[in-house]
């Protein structure tokens, strides 16, 4: 059996909180600025979605293979969403 480390586990968690934060964040400022319904009624969707991604994200860097594939997908779906919530 191979014996793991701490390291292993703090990028899992750096990923999940971290990387969760910043899709989440993306997601939702991308989604603010595309859907055609009040504003009042945008944010709070965007809002319940984000807790969602977060989640979504949290479980799934927890149970990727491979933490490095798993940063490198998080960041190429999280860069072109911010640069579209900002353009």
């Amino acid at each position: 059996m191979q014996k793991r480390g701490t390291l292993p586990i703090a990028a899992r968690i750096a990923a999940a909180t971290i990387g969760g934060y910043a899709l989440a964040y993306s997601v939702a400022a991308a989604l603010s600025l595309v859907l055609p319904m009040a504003r009042s009624e945008v944010v709070i969707l965007t809002a319940s979605l984000a807790i969602v991604v977060h989640l979504i994200v949290a479980v799934w860097a927890f149970g990727c293979r491979s933490i490095m594939q798993f940063w490198l997908i998080l960041v190429g779906i999280s860069v072109p969403l911010y640069g579209f919530s900002f353009w």
